[in-house]
């Protein structure tokens, strides 16, 4: 069942991002991944930079593989 599985891709990320130390790659990652948000509004409601808020991606995309490496 297609919706099954989303939900529980969904619950993966939910775990895999609360695992994150900082809480603005929390934020980041929550905002875009599981809603239904732009990178320009993930920005916007944070009050960061766009650039800022691809910076933290990628920090915690980089944590996220390290720590499952």
């Amino acid at each position: 069942n297609q919706l099954r599985r989303l939900r529980d891709m969904t619950a993966d990320a939910e775990r895999l991002i609360a695992k994150l130390p900082d809480p603005r790659h929390r934020a980041v990652l929550q905002a875009y991944y599981l809603s239904t948000d732009t990178w320009d509004d993930v920005a916007e409601r944070l009050n960061y930079d766009v650039r800022w808020v691809y910076k933290l991606r990628e920090e915690a995309l980089e944590i996220l593989r390290k720590a499952s490496a």
